[in-house]
């Protein structure tokens, strides 16, 4: 039986339809009760990459999805939200939600989403009948690590392991970075090292073919600055939540042919 090739119209539906409306699923899956936002903690749209892209040109996912830094696709979201307001861990403990958690909680909220639900339910089908929608595959990173099927095998707690192959093949978890965490199944980034930065990458598509992209997950702490006496103090901790994706095609140096989509998607 011939390998099954996706045709144009179900490609250009199936990206068109699954756009990342991470606003609602932050909200959904970060926290065990509807909080509302205020003015300040208003969801940021950006046609680039977030912040650790920038400062770090030679990233190792970057150089997995698109070795030949070809034309890409690129857009972000990012919301600020304080450190107290995101619910205690779920491993049982009363302890302060560690990076990894967040991070964990993120990854699973955003494939078990409605925004998601359509390639899902693709992804599904497919299964079904033993084929792949789009079957990953990059020439500098193994799927070494454990596959896992379906949703519920994405911890709540804990990351997939780098290598992971998730839904079937069609995504692999490219890259994992904490800066600090409360889980001990990662080692913690040195702090000299740490620009208090973490994140997960999940790639898709085949650097080898003409369809290659990544999505992060990523969390970045700072402090709120408040304002005593005219004097500048630090105020409580907060952290920004990122959502990045990257497209390209790592073939041929030329934009993608669904570049409508993406117009279409940051109106969505």
């Amino acid at each position: 039986m011939p390998p099954f090739r996706p045709s144009l119209p179900l490609l250009l539906t199936t990206f068109t339809i699954v756009v990342p409306t991470t606003s609602i699923l932050l909200a959904t899956y970060l926290y065990t009760r509807p909080l509302p936002l205020p003015k300040q903690r208003m969801i940021s749209i950006n046609d680039g990459l977030s912040h650790s892209f920038a400062t770090s040109p030679h990233d190792h996912s970057l150089k997995i999805v698109n070795p030949k830094s070809h034309t890409a696709r690129t857009d972000s979201r990012s919301i600020t939200l304080l450190r107290s307001s995101i619910s205690k861990s779920k491993s049982g403990s009363e302890e302060e939600v560690g990076d990894e958690e967040i991070l964990a909680r993120y990854l699973r909220g955003y494939f078990g989403g409605w925004s998601f639900a359509p390639e899902r339910i693709l992804l599904s089908g497919f299964s079904m009948i033993g084929r792949k929608l789009i079957p990953v595959g990059f020439s500098e990173m193994p799927a070494t690590g454990p596959e896992v099927q379906k949703l519920e095998g994405i911890s709540k707690v804990n990351l997939p392991a780098k290598g992971s192959l998730l839904f079937g093949g069609n995504f692999i978890v490219l890259d994992i970075h904490l800066a600090s965490s409360g889980s001990e199944s990662w080692e913690k980034v040195p702090e000299k090292d740490s620009s208090e930065i973490s994140y997960v990458d999940v790639g898709f598509g085949d650097d080898r073919k003409k369809f290659a992209g990544m999505h992060r997950f990523e969390i970045q702490h700072h402090f709120a600055k408040e304002e005593k006496d005219e004097k500048e103090e630090k105020g409580e901790e907060e952290v920004r939540i990122w959502y990045s994706s990257l497209s390209c095609n790592p073939s041929i140096d030329r934009p993608l042919f669904w570049d409508w989509a993406f117009a279409l998607h940051r109106r969505v």
